[in-house]
């Protein structure tokens, strides 16, 4: 799995419980990726700004694992020109998906997640988003896409893995 994190959203990731899940998703070879600070409409930030998302969270996952993603996806993937320069000058690949579980929409029935995911997978897709920090997507939109694709033949992979990029791509250490 590929997950994007935030430094402070729902939760902070300063905080030992977090630091220990950002370990864990490394630890267990998933992708940590960059999903800046504080889930900003990045669109609607200068260039100062856009450079502080950045640089906030990088500081806080290089203190945790000691290295900094190379993948990011913007809040609300909300892009402008300020923010595809700067992530390219700080070394990023810039992540979409191409299938949306919309489960943010429909924390009360998973089904219409499950469902999205199904169809977007009918329509060729293979890059998810989905939000582990809501329980219900945690605890049974997951499981139920887990299912699909083994039903399917399937199998699940990082983004980066999708795209082809060898783990030695996936992180920078300055």
């Amino acid at each position: 799995a590929s997950f994007f994190v935030n430094g402070q959203n729902f939760a902070n990731i300063n905080e030992p419980a977090n630091q220990d899940i950002v370990r864990r998703i490394v630890n267990e070879g998933h992708l940590l990726a960059h999903h800046t600070w504080s889930h900003p409409d990045m669109a609607k930030l200068g260039k100062a700004d856009v450079v502080s998302q950045f640089k906030q969270l990088e500081d806080a996952l290089f203190s945790i694992v000691g290295k900094i993603p190379t993948y990011f996806r913007a809040p609300f993937f909300s892009y402008s020109d300020i923010v595809m320069q700067t992530a390219s000058e700080r070394g990023y690949r810039v992540i979409n998906a191409n299938i949306d579980t919309k489960d943010y929409e429909n924390l009360n029935d998973m089904q219409v997640g499950l469902r999205n995911f199904r169809d977007g997978l009918n329509a060729g897709g293979s890059i998810v988003l989905a939000h582990d920090v809501h329980e219900a997507t945690a605890n049974t939109l997951v499981p139920g896409m887990l299912a699909e694709i083994k039903n399917r033949g399937l199998k699940g992979v990082t983004v980066a893995e999708c795209l082809g990029d060898p783990v030695a791509n996936w992180y920078r250490t300055s």
